[in-house]
């Protein structure tokens, strides 16, 4: 029996052994097609960010990517959720890339991964950990060598890590992209794009299919790639699919055609309409990509939520726009992991190039509207100044420091000095600041600017404050415009009639000082309507997702038992956020808040003060009549928001095409 036991053993390990070794993917330019483990393939793949998703979730998202028809999943790589202080790495819990891949292998999926180093994905500061805007250096260029030893560093880290996940190497990962969408900066350095080719193969080896994706246009094409990498392009339903790949036919004249982005959405700003793309024509944009043979991505599969200080942010013809919490991107699958009526006209495309039946749908997960909840203020901005100190020490300078030069990589900065003459009315002059500035004098508001520059007439008093609010580190700009690093705060003196402030102390309010801050004090403030702190608990039996309606409230954050949910504005469109129960506990719960303009109650009335847990999402711009002029005007201005992949965002519903950029 002992023989008997070995023989197998051999036999099996002799197996796996000859299986692995005949593993492979690659590309046969001469038939136009992929080759997995030698036959022809095409893959029908979805994107999912992990860094979006809930871990408790990936699992679920994964089977209801194989219900839809999908072969394969795409994810990028966050490398600021990885490396949040420099030399320091995490990949635990939702951070855990590797189990994301192994999660993907079990559900019989392959992965494509997209590590940058820049991403772009409207995600904070397009990837890079914010510690990169400390020093002035040239990004996403071959020049700078502080910048390539950065991307070096981390990718001895990160790469040696999937390697054995590759598929050669018994993994379901078959492709690996280059950079992102690098057409579209302004520098088109084709030595940068060798040096992280060089930086791939040396961690992945030569054979792994390494890929570039770009906007379909000549600009974008000659300036996105190289010669020795694979060439796949984006683009949604604004242009037929012949067209696109006959423009990719240009510059890469065989192999097979990839769309690595077919849009089934769009993405949202602050103030924006909610994007909307009709579902029948994403359908039949898609069974004529599949009628040409050739693969696809959807971007999105599943969007997900930027929780915390995550979201990015976009320039385009010098508006700042804001990404918002939710990455709900109107995809297949909605934020919370709902099915949409996308998800089974897209489910029923993909069912005529299968084989075989699509697996069951799964059954939605539950959600639970929990009630009301009512809030307590416990302190204001200029009564916390103290807990802030004790808390995190402020720094203290000549000049006012930009949060990266105060060690400071999310959240708020108040600025504090002494006016000069308290017995004078004042005229406060900043040349830039970055992004949102509130200026108080003793307390009490006197204004508040957007990104950029601020000139205010002020009222006599002592104490000068200015919180200033970090509200995401530009992803993206408009092609051809330098937009990298992108550092926060006051980045100019600051004038009081037109004399130069000395003396500045200069306090971090981030999520260690939030969390801490309603330990140290319960009691009832004055309330001065901006500016606040306010705390709560409620009690549940049974842990569901909700959503959180912010009922009245005007702009903030706001903490789940110490999870920051993310940013609310009731400029829309997103009027609720997604609480994944996986941030919730059985019986008792805390809720934390920090309103920055006006709270919906007074002390007299402050049962009026609540936020309320619903079983719905709500994406819908505040004012529809507004969003419809809005809408109205972009068509008869020729659209003013977004250009990216060779065509303008529009902020129309359903049904108007993007326009073409000549």
């Amino acid at each position: 029996m002992k023989v008997i036991f070995v023989l197998i053993s051999i036999f099996v390990i002799y197996e796996t052994s000859e299986s692995r070794l005949k593993r492979s993917f690659s590309i046969d330019f001469e038939n136009n097609c992929f080759l997995k483990d030698g036959s022809p393939f095409r893959y029908i793949s979805g994107s999912m960010h992990y860094f979006r998703i809930p871990k408790l979730y990936w699992n679920d998202s994964m089977k209801k990517a194989k219900s839809m028809g999908l072969n394969t999943i795409q994810s990028y790589v966050a490398w600021n959720i990885h490396e949040i202080n420099e030399g320091h790495y995490d990949f635990n819990d939702d951070k855990d890339i590797i189990n994301f891949i192994n999660l993907a292998q079990q559900n019989d999926l392959l992965v494509i991964l997209r590590p940058g180093p820049y991403i772009d994905a409207e995600w904070e500061f397009g990837g890079f950990p914010w510690w990169m805007a400390k020093s002035n250096m040239t990004m996403r260029t071959s020049g700078d060598k502080s910048y390539m030893k950065y991307v070096s560093n981390w990718f001895s880290i990160l790469l040696p890590m999937i390697n054995q996940y590759l598929y050669k190497n018994g993994g379901p990962i078959i492709a690996v992209q280059v950079e992102n969408e690098y057409g579209n900066y302004y520098a088109c350095d084709h030595e940068y794009m060798k040096e992280l080719k060089n930086l791939f193969q040396l961690h992945l080896g030569n054979d792994v299919v390494l890929f570039t994706t770009d906007g379909y246009t000549d600009d974008y094409l000659k300036c996105g790639t190289i010669p020795s990498l694979f060439t796949t392009i984006d683009f949604g339903t604004e242009i037929s699919a012949v067209e696109a790949f006959k423009l990719l036919r240009n510059h890469q004249k065989k192999g097979p055609l990839v769309n690595s982005e077919f849009y089934t959405g769009w993405l949202d700003y602050w103030g924006k309409n909610h994007q909307k793309r009709n579902a029948r024509n994403i359908a039949l944009h898609l069974d004529e990509i599949l009628k040409l043979n050739a693969s696809v991505n959807l971007y999105m599969f599943q969007g997900g939520t930027n929780f915390g200080y995550m979201n990015g942010a976009d320039m385009s013809d010098g508006q700042f726009l804001i990404s918002p919490t939710s990455y709900d991107y109107d995809a297949p699958i909605s934020e919370a992991g709902d099915l949409q009526a996308k998800f089974f006209s897209i489910r029923n495309v993909i069912q005529k190039y299968t084989d075989f039946p699509l697996p069951p749908v799964p059954i939605p997960s539950v959600k639970m509207a929990y009630g009301k909840v009512f809030m307590k203020s416990f302190t204001n901005l200029n009564q916390a100044i103290n807990l802030f100190c004790s808390i995190s020490r402020p720094e203290h300078s000549k000049k006012p420091l930009r949060f990266e030069e105060a060690n400071l990589g999310y959240g708020f900065m108040l600025y504090q000095t002494e006016l000069p003459d308290v017995n004078v009315n004042n005229y406060l002059e900043i040349e830039e600041v970055n992004d949102r500035s509130t200026v108080y004098v003793d307390g009490v508001k006197q204004g508040c600017a957007s990104r950029g520059q601020v000139a205010l007439n002020i009222t006599k008093g002592k104490t000068l404050e200015i919180l200033v609010e970090n509200q995401g580190r530009l992803a993206y700009a408009t092609k051809g415009v330098k937009y990298l690093p992108d550092v926060k705060g006051i980045l100019s003196e600051v004038r009081i009639n037109q004399k130069i402030i000395n003396e500045w102390l200069m306090f971090r309010i981030n999520d260690s000082v939030v969390n801490n801050l309603q330990k140290m004090n319960k009691s009832t403030t004055k309330q001065n309507s901006t500016g606040l702190f306010f705390f709560s608990s409620f009690f549940i039996e049974k842990i569901h997702d909700t959503y959180i309606k912010m009922n009245g409230w005007k702009k903030g954050q706001i903490y789940i038992n110490n999870y920051n949910i993310g940013r609310y504005w009731s400029i829309g469109p997103q009027q609720t956020l997604y609480i994944p129960k996986s941030f919730l506990k059985k019986k008792k719960n805390t809720v934390t808040i920090f309103e920055l303009d006006e709270a919906p109650c007074l002390l007299t009335k402050i049962r009026e003060c609540f936020i309320e847990f619903v079983d719905k999402p709500i994406l819908v711009a505040q004012n529809h009549i507004n969003s419809e002029i809005a809408a109205l005007d972009s068509k008869v201005a020729g659209l003013k928001t977004r250009k990216r992949s060779g065509f303008i965002a529009e902020t129309e519903e359903d049904g108007l095409k993007r326009k073409r950029v000549n």
